[in-house]
């Protein structure tokens, strides 16, 4: 059985402040083989506390960055966990296309704006 976590948020999303290095030692540690970092998108998300977007080329960048310092121990996926929401349905195929990812968690957070979780 390989051990995996493919549902992780750094501090490029907004619900998280954990380290993206930290992260990676606690999934060695922890004896995972592979994980991926899925930061949050969510294009217009309704409250302004929670931008819930982050610069791609930073973002895989950093992660690239760790998966040559880590690869030998750990394989590290570049992934993201998309809010789906029908009227942005564009801007989300446009980024999907003009970004590279391993893996793409669709979610639904939000319906017509209307944010689920918290309201």
């Amino acid at each position: 059985m390989i051990y995996s976590d493919y549902h992780l948020h750094t501090n490029f999303s907004s619900d998280s402040d954990t380290d993206m290095e930290k992260m990676i030692l606690q999934a060695i540690q922890l004896g995972l083989k592979e994980i991926a970092i899925t930061d949050h998108i969510d294009f217009d998300y309704p409250d302004p506390e929670f931008p819930f977007l982050f610069d791609y080329t930073d973002y895989a960048k950093k992660i690239q960055q760790y998966q040559q310092l880590y690869g030998d121990t750990i394989q590290i996926r570049i992934g993201v966990e998309l809010g789906l929401q029908a009227h942005i349905k564009e801007s989300i195929n446009e980024f999907c296309q003009k970004n590279t990812f391993d893996f793409v968690i669709g979610s639904t957070h939000c319906i017509k704006r209307l944010e689920l979780y918290h309201n």
